[in-house]
């Protein structure tokens, strides 16, 4: 990620925190059936990691649902969300600086690597280079993204369009990636999709809130000043929204795959 990107998300992590929403309970109960069968190589116990882990929220969403066979290391290159992850309290949790494309670990040392709501950012074919060499024989890898759905909800599509005529080069459709074929042309098997469906009530202030824990949105304030860009979100609020509240309808994906023990270690 470069300078500029570390330096938005830095300026943004304490409202990603407060105000950024978690991932459905079903996808981790999905990934955590997936890594069921793996064994720790020695005596130790099994490694994942949460490659640009931010402030620690699907990190502890992951260790909620791994057995105690697990420790769990969040990796995040903004001193930003590393100082907010580092301030959670949990022993099997250990937060350290660093990029998805060099990981801060020996080769095959890990039995999962996940990536939530962060490969768009990655340069990913050094990312998954990256995976190969750290996962052990059979390791899985996991890729989760929570995406509004704007084709269901008007108020959504029309905040889309705001952000498109705010936030420079922004496109609503910039994490439309096909997970699924790159991890096929990366050479990972036993590949699986999971999706939910699944809709998030807030109040006014909550979006207005989480839109500014958006680096997209803090370019559009940046092009257009933060009272004329709160403004026009509080104006499609009172179009869409009712009692003071609003429905954004997310959907989320899950793709899994396992890295076989002759790609393990390929650079």
């Amino acid at each position: 990620m470069d300078k500029e990107r570390l330096e938005a998300f830095d300026e943004i992590a304490g409202g990603y925190r407060q105000f950024r929403p978690s991932y459905p309970a079903s996808l981790f109960d999905e990934l955590a059936r997936y890594v069921l069968p793996i064994e720790p190589e020695g005596d130790g116990p099994l490694l994942a990691l949460d490659v640009g882990a931010g402030t620690g929220i699907a990190t502890q969403q992951l260790a909620h649902v791994l057995d105690q066979r697990w420790r769990i290391l969040g990796v995040e290159p903004g001193s930003g969300m590393l100082e907010q992850a580092q301030a959670l309290d949990d022993p099997r949790i250990a937060f350290v600086r660093g990029q998805a494309e060099h990981l801060p670990v020996n080769d095959g040392a890990a039995a999962l690597i996940m990536a939530a709501q962060a490969a768009q950012w990655f340069d990913r074919p050094a990312f998954y280079a990256e995976a190969r060499r750290v996962l052990q024989p059979h390791g899985a890898i996991a890729l989760i993204q929570n995406n509004r759905n704007w084709q269901a909800s008007e108020f959504l599509s029309a905040y889309e369009a705001l952000l498109e005529g705010s936030s420079p080069g922004y496109s609503r459709n910039y994490r439309a990636f096909d997970y699924r074929q790159e991890l096929e042309d990366q050479g990972f098997t036993r590949i699986r999709v999971h999706h939910a469906e699944w809709i998030r009530e807030m109040t006014g202030e909550a979006f207005v809130g989480m839109a500014h824990s958006s680096s997209k949105v803090a370019a559009a304030v940046r092009a257009r000043g933060r009272a004329l860009v709160d403004q026009a979100i509080w104006d499609l609020l009172a179009t869409f929204g009712r009692d003071g509240t609003i429905e954004i309808p997310y959907v989320t994906e899950l793709f899994l795959g396992e890295v076989p023990a002759t790609r393990a270690h390929a650079g």
